[in-house]
């Protein structure tokens, strides 16, 4: 679970300073936020554009939840009743 907790919480962390760095630049910059070449004034529609552009970034989030959702099912599956508080922490996380 520790993999995909790091592979998920990376990609996100990559992907929110992006987003910032694109609103920032589409509000502040006279000639907007420059995604995949093109210039966006509208801050909306530039994180939507460098959302879709960020298909790695979507990929890298999408395959460390799914192996934390595999690691929690296992878990569960195998649940002891000295293990629960660690299960409960665990499913905390992955929230």
């Amino acid at each position: 679970m520790q993999a995909g907790t790091y592979i998920s919480a990376a990609g996100s962390e990559k992907l929110a300073n992006k987003v910032q760095n694109t609103w920032h630049d589409a509000i502040f910059n006279d000639a907007g936020a420059t995604v995949v070449g093109k210039q966006y004034t509208d801050f909306s529609t530039a994180i939507v554009k460098l959302i879709a552009s960020e298909t790695t970034l979507t990929k890298d989030i999408s395959t460390g939840n799914d192996v934390m959702d595999e690691a929690l099912a296992s878990v569960r599956a195998d649940v002891t009743d000295n293990a629960s508080d660690k299960l409960k922490k665990a499913e905390k996380l992955v929230k």
